[in-house]
């Protein structure tokens, strides 16, 4: 059966940027398009309807941050998974673009490989039955546990030396902030919160607050 391609909006000021993640995506699979600002970002995006939006945080006209913000108070975008582009570094940064229903982020100078690893693990959502345990992966000390915009029900689990990790859309959280947890103790059940029509987990691995590769863990712990 044939099936649509994916498309993807690029919103950056940047055309090199533009030209080589266009290159990378295209040859993926995905379907892309462009906008060379924050304005064009929004008309583009209310005719394309992107499954996924790339937004640089430092663009003319309207920054990336105003139309995150924009798009996650339109119903229709509701589904559209929205990845941040940034050369700032700083931690408040993060927590805005998180705050304001952003997805991921992904600093710059950008690897293409390691960016079109990233949105394909955003399409790969982790799909378990409503109320199924969510275990914690590793030894560590919950350092959140509450509602947040795009994530539900989050709860994020610090494992020492930079290692974090992150489960998202919970039906509910069965640990507060501040408790210690071991591997394989039951964090959370599994639910829909988030704005997600069907039940799944989100789950992240971060180092040093970037996102990795979860297979990397295996030989670490």
């Amino acid at each position: 059966m044939e099936t649509n391609p994916i498309k993807i909006l690029i919103a950056d000021d940047e055309p090199d940027i533009i030209e080589i993640i266009s290159y990378h995506l295209t040859k993926s699979g995905f379907e892309v398009y462009s906008a060379k600002d924050g304005a064009e970002a929004i008309e583009r995006a209310q005719v394309i309807h992107p499954d996924c939006i790339l937004l640089d945080i430092m663009m003319p006209k309207r920054n990336g941050f105003e139309v995150c913000e924009y798009l996650r108070r339109n119903k229709q975008f509701d589904k559209t998974l929205i990845v941040m582009l940034t050369a700032l570094n700083d931690e408040d940064s993060h927590i805005k673009g998180l705050e304001l229903g952003g997805d991921d982020f992904v600093n710059k100078p950008i690897s293409p490989k390691v960016l079109v690893s990233r949105i394909s693990a955003l399409f790969r959502r982790i799909q378990p039955s409503a109320n199924n345990e969510v275990k914690s992966i590793a030894t560590g000390r919950v350092v959140f546990a509450d509602w947040l915009r795009g994530f539900g029900n989050l709860i994020i689990v610090d494992h020492g030396e930079g290692y974090m990790s992150l489960y998202g859309n919970n039906q509910s959280t069965l640990k507060k902030t501040g408790e210690i947890v071991r591997g394989g103790d039951v964090i959370a059940l599994v639910g829909n919160t988030g704005g997600n029509e069907s039940n799944g987990l989100y789950f992240e691995l971060r180092k040093l607050s970037k996102p990795f590769d979860p297979l990397a863990w295996t030989s670490i712990k």
